[in-house]
């Protein structure tokens, strides 16, 4: 008799450590989950901006719906433009700025530059490697960022160009 007693109560002790385990891991499961959850909805896994062709008409449409407009001056062989982006722009928390800030970001190839891009450089005293941003509300108002871009200059400048 004593033999089916202990096992009955061995039994009865896997089946609890068994349910301990489910528990826990169930548990586990909807943490990460929430934790998932929680990093989408602030952005975490933010996409980078979409890059369009820079023109001068895409540029005006984008102001004209009440967009700022962010420019990067681009050249495959100036090391500056990657060293810029790669500063200013490349990180979850510039992306998830640039998104609640409703900025439309161009790129103006300089590697082969047209007209209207070397129209822009007069205009504006841009160089390559540096951005530009526009205001939202007029297309003479905006910011030259030439040299070094850090990520604090170009929030500045599209904090400002709402004003």
């Amino acid at each position: 008799m004593s033999k089916i007693t202990r096992a009955k109560v061995s039994d009865q002790g896997v089946t609890r450590r068994s349910h301990v385990k489910s528990v826990t891991i169930i548990f586990a499961l909807i943490v990460v989950a929430v934790v998932i959850a929680w990093r989408f909805r602030e952005g975490v896994f933010s996409q980078p901006p979409e890059w369009k062709t820079y023109t001068r008409t895409a540029v005006l449409e984008s102001i004209a719906r009440g967009e700022t407009v962010l420019i990067s001056i681009t050249a495959n062989q100036d090391p500056m433009f990657w060293r810029n982006e790669l500063t200013a722009l490349s990180s979850e928390e510039q992306f998830r700025f640039v998104r609640d800030n409703k900025v439309a970001t161009f790129r103006a190839d300089c590697t082969f530059p047209n007209q209207e891009i070397k129209d822009l450089l007069e205009e504006t005293g841009a160089e390559w490697g540096g951005m530009i941003v526009y205001s939202p509300y007029r297309s003479d108002n905006y910011f030259v960022l030439n040299g070094e871009i850090t990520k604090s200059r170009l929030r500045q400048a599209i904090a400002h160009s709402r004003y």
